[in-house]
């Protein structure tokens, strides 16, 4: 009878252990991500990182109209429901260098948030002609685990070992 009650006592203070053993789940954030790539480009022009992982208040806070006109996307909560994190770079000037990473939540605002990535390189291209094509040739969208990324380097493959590496 005695090991009935150890045993019954174990198994009511068990889930209590496990509860106040676990650790919340960290949520994703994608300024490290932009800020690796930026910090690995040879030649980055002038420019800043704009995120949602800073507080509001922050002057480099992504704030929903500067995220609306960088994707020229006017209803931008269509997809940003489903981001969790979004961070961009865009230079200063007159240069075609970008990077941006989102966290989708699920996996169809991931597909839905690459196409608009895409969408993105191709308003470069159109901006820049045929200029830059060293930067515009090579400008991929990356989905990697929950991430989509744009990627538009002078070094794109470097840029994506970079990736690989902060999302690990």
């Amino acid at each position: 009878m005695s090991k009935r009650v150890i045993l019954l006592i174990i198994a009511l203070f068990l889930p209590f252990s496990t509860v106040s053993c676990a650790k919340p789940p960290e949520i994703p954030k994608t300024e490290p991500i932009v800020s690796a790539l930026c910090e690995s480009e040879m030649g980055l022009p002038a420019g800043k990182i704009y995120s949602s992982d800073l507080d509001p208040t922050d002057k480099n806070y992504l704030s929903d109209r500067l995220i609306s006109a960088y994707f020229g996307e006017p209803n931008i909560e269509r997809y940003k429901k489903d981001w969790v994190s979004y961070s961009i770079f865009v230079p200063s000037g007159s240069h075609p260098c970008e990077f941006a990473a989102i966290y989708c939540a699920t996996p169809e605002a991931l597909i839905d948030t690459s196409r608009m990535l895409a969408s993105r390189i191709d308003s470069i291209k159109k901006l820049y002609g045929g200029n830059f094509t060293e930067y515009t040739d090579s400008a991929k969208v990356i989905s990697i685990q929950n991430y989509a990324v744009l990627i538009v380097s002078k070094d794109a493959d470097a840029a994506l070992k970079i990736l690989k590496k902060a999302c690990r």
